[in-house]
């Protein structure tokens, strides 16, 4: 998948952009990225450290591209989750 992020900033609603194309990748597969905001490498790599996904440098001279490979850190968050409120408590009664 290619996301062109043009001149938006990273932090004034790309990462959103950028977010919603990782969902849609599965562990392990890329989101290639694009734009031109002085800043966008920055903090790409920033957030794929603290996101647990990986930065690629991809070298052009249309400047900013970058492969985002999704980690597996999305998936391992919910692994396991249950509801709040299950229909019956361990005491047997139901939550109201």
């Amino acid at each position: 998948m290619h996301v062109d992020l043009d001149d938006l900033a990273f932090d004034r609603g790309g990462a959103i952009i950028v977010k919603r194309a990782l969902r849609l990748m599965h562990t392990g597969e890329a989101v290639t990225v694009v734009g031109s905001h002085p800043d966008l490498g920055t903090h790409l790599r920033a957030w794929c450290r603290a996101a647990g996904n990986r930065f690629e440098p991809v070298d052009d001279s249309k400047g900013g591209y970058a492969r985002i490979v999704r980690g597996p850190s999305e998936d391992q968050r919910w692994s396991g989750a249950g509801g709040a409120y299950s229909a019956q408590s361990s005491t047997g009664n139901v939550p109201r």
